[in-house]
């Protein structure tokens, strides 16, 4: 649930970011067995990322499909691609 459609409205602000966090490290303190753990041990435990590198992957996956013409959004109403500009070098 708190990925769904994360890359439409997936937070920039810090403020938000900790928020959805919060649901998160809520949910996993309830395990009794893993109430001692930091956060990042309980992911580990529970074999989870976190949540900002699982938008990073669904927001990439997002691309791919936009790119490969697997949905329908028109790729150059997001990005502009510019031939002028060399690809290799700094």
């Amino acid at each position: 649930m708190l990925e769904y459609a994360s890359s439409i409205w997936s937070p920039t602000q810090v403020g938000l970011i900790y928020r959805i966090k919060s649901v998160q490290r809520q949910f996993t303190k309830r395990i009794s067995v893993l109430q001692e753990l930091s956060n990042s041990e309980r992911l580990t435990a529970l074999n989870l990322k976190s949540l900002e590198y699982r938008r990073l992957c669904l927001d990439l996956y997002l691309l791919y499909r936009i790119i490969f013409c697997m949905c329908d959004v028109n790729l150059n109403s997001i990005l502009s691609l510019r031939g002028d500009v060399p690809t290799r070098g700094h």
